[in-house]
């Protein structure tokens, strides 16, 4: 039996998973000295104890935080509550905030915000949605700089097997000309390497730029 307060019109799914969360709660030793505590020791544990569960009962062989059904730290039983919040035809894929809000109405476990957060983000339905949606931003024509190197860019290129020391290249475009130095490097290059990089290979060269952007 549940509470028919808290599961009224609940879903088959739900329920299924409600079973699951049954058989899972003493499977979980962070949920175990709760347990033991409301099962066996309320009477007599330390008042300490006492207070610090004072939030949780056991009713229906059921683990409550605040009148919310604890979930057990099972990836599964939370993926298929959060695809039931969320996927099911009857949630409608809504967004971060509503997916939570849905699901903290009757359960509870640490993190659930993270939870909703990363469901609705790697979910393909409501992504496509979201670009489909999203708004168009007019592109705006680079200013063109005065003189060659004036302004440039620069950017690292990585993944190559390592030759020399080098295992990867700093590119350095010259925003005006388009001209570029390649220079071997390595990808862990320090700040001061870096600065002597340019010293070396663009500030000789072409003496300062007025500008520079990754």
């Amino acid at each position: 039996m549940l509470p028919a307060e808290v599961f009224a019109n609940t879903s088959e799914e739900e329920l299924n998973i409600v079973t699951e969360i049954r058989t899972k709660l003493r499977d979980d030793p962070s949920l175990e000295p709760i347990i033991k505590f409301l099962t066996e020791d309320v009477d007599n544990a330390p008042l300490s104890i006492q207070k610090a569960y004072r939030e949780y009962d056991w009713e229906e062989d059921l683990l409550w935080y605040r009148g919310k059904l604890v979930v057990p730290d099972s990836e599964t039983t939370k993926n298929r509550l959060l695809r039931e919040f969320h996927n099911s035809p009857l949630a409608g894929h809504p967004g971060q905030q509503q997916t939570l809000e849905l699901l903290s109405r009757n359960y509870w476990w640490p993190g659930m915000k993270s939870s909703a957060k990363e469901c609705v983000e790697c979910c393909p339905v409501c992504q496509a949605n979201w670009r489909a949606h999203a708004p168009v931003i007019a592109l705006k024509p680079l200013e063109v700089p005065p003189f060659p190197f004036h302004t440039i860019s620069y950017d690292f290129i990585t993944g190559f097997p390592k030759s020399q020391g080098h295992d990867a290249i700093l590119v350095v475009i010259d925003s005006f000309s388009k001209f570029g130095h390649f220079i071997p490097t390595s990808k862990k290059v320090t700040a001061k390497g870096l600065a002597d990089l340019f010293i070396t290979h663009v500030w000789k060269l072409h003496r300062l730029p007025r500008q520079n952007s990754l």
